[in-house]
């Protein structure tokens, strides 16, 4: 799936994790390798916890700047920027959370990224 989220040309990385325990289930580019740490800090915060993005951002490693939180609504979806332009957004499907950077045209990778949560909540993922 996360594969799938690179063909457009429209990310950079993306990762889907397991909603409730963290677990990796997708990352692009294949050797993506993003951090668990900040994985757990992005599914806390959908869970409520603001304690480490406030603190470190959205940084997952790996090549990923780290992303300064903005708009968040509320355990559904954080968007946030990066200095240089890029950034990027978290949506949260049924079961998963995905994470989707961006370095320019952040209204694109945002849809791209909002219809592929929809579609995987549709298919109870």
């Amino acid at each position: 799936m996360a594969e799938t989220l690179m063909k457009p040309g429209k990310l950079t990385h993306a990762v889907i994790v397991s909603f409730n325990d963290n677990e990796i289930r997708a990352v692009a580019p294949s050797n993506f390798t993003p951090s668990q740490e900040g994985l757990r800090q992005v599914v806390a915060a959908l869970k409520g916890d603001m304690s480490g993005l406030a603190a470190h951002g959205i940084d997952l490693g790996d090549g990923t700047d780290a992303c300064t939180p903005g708009k968040i609504d509320s355990g559904k979806a954080i968007y946030a920027s990066r200095g240089n332009g890029g950034g990027c957004v978290v949506f949260k499907s049924a079961e998963c959370v995905l994470v989707g950077f961006y370095k320019e045209d952040p209204a694109s990778a945002t849809r791209l990224c909002s219809e592929v949560a929809e579609h995987m909540t549709e298919q109870g993922h």
